[in-house]
C-alpha cells in the first residue's frame, strides 16, 4: 500500500512540474510575442530600420525563439557556446552584427537586442529554479569565480543570439563568410 502512496504521489509531482514549465514556457512566449510587436511598431515609424537586415533578424530570431523556448535549456546553450567557441564563420557573423548595431541609426535596435538576450537568461534561470541557488552561492565566493560565471552566462547567451540553431543570423547578415570591413 505504502508503495502504491509513493508512486502516486511521484505521478503528481511529475505532472506538477511538468504543468509549471508549461506555465513558464507560455509566460515567456507571451512576453516575447509582446517584444515582437514593440520593435514592429518601431520600424513602422523608421522605414529605414524596416528595411535593415538587422531588423529582418532580431524579428525573425524572436519568433525563432519564441519557437523553440520549450526545447531551450541551460546545457543546450552551454554545448552550443563550446561548440562555436573557436569557429572563425561565427567570429566574422558575430562582428558583422556587432558592426550594425554600433552605428547610430540602429540605437533601438541594440537595446532591442539587449532586452532580448536578458529576456532569455531570466527564461533559462526561472526554468532551471536550482540555478538560484547556485548564483546565491557562487555571490558568496571569491570574485575571480563570480567574473568567470558570469562571463559563461554572457557567451552563452551572446551565441544563443548568433547561432543557426538558435537564430537567423546566418540568413540575414550580408556576406557571412567575409571578414567584417574596417568601420574607418
Amino acid at each position: 500500500m505504502l508503495v502504491i502512496v509513493i508512486a502516486c504521489a511521484l505521478v503528481g509531482l511529475e505532472a506538477v512540474r511538468r504543468q509549471k514549465r508549461a506555465v513558464l514556457v507560455t509566460e515567456f512566449q507571451f512576453r516575447l510575442f509582446c517584444m515582437r510587436d514593440n520593435l514592429r511598431d518601431l520600424a513602422l515609424s523608421d522605414p529605414a530600420t524596416c528595411r535593415s537586415w538587422v531588423f529582418a533578424y532580431l524579428d525573425s530570431t524572436t519568433a525563432k525563439a519564441i519557437g523553440i523556448l520549450p526545447r531551450l535549456s541551460v546545457w543546450k546553450l552551454l554545448a552550443l557556446e563550446s561548440v562555436y567557441k573557436n569557429d572563425e564563420q561565427f567570429d566574422v557573423l558575430s562582428k558583422n552584427l556587432e558592426r550594425e548595431l554600433e552605428k547610430p541609426q540602429f540605437r533601438e535596435l541594440k537595446v532591442y537586442g539587449d532586452e532580448l538576450m536578458t529576456t532569455l537568461g531570466d527564461y533559462l534561470t526561472q526554468r532551471h529554479n536550482t540555478l538560484h541557488g547556485v548564483i546565491a552561492l557562487v555571490d558568496h565566493v571569491s570574485d575571480p569565480i563570480k567574473i568567470a560565471v558570469a562571463e559563461a552566462r554572457r557567451r552563452s547567451l551572446d551565441v544563443a543570439m548568433k547561432s543557426p540553431e538558435t537564430s537567423t543570423l546566418p540568413e540575414y547578415a550580408p556576406a557571412f563568410l567575409s571578414p567584417a570591413p574596417c568601420p574607418v
